[in-house]
């Protein structure tokens, strides 16, 4: 598996909280926002996860 690679994802993360703390969303667009930001999480830990083992 690659490393996890922050740069790649830079732009989607800050675009993903910008949405979800600043701009007039309803509840349910603002927990999509933040359920993508959490699958990005997920991926980084599932990445290291590998890479420890």
């Amino acid at each position: 598996m690659d490393r996890f690679d922050d740069n790649e994802y830079k732009d989607l993360i800050k675009n993903l909280l910008h949405d979800t703390q600043y701009i007039e969303r309803s509840n349910m667009g603002k927990l999509a926002g933040l359920r993508q930001y959490a699958e990005v999480l997920v991926r980084k830990f599932w990445t290291l996860a590998v890479i420890m083992n």
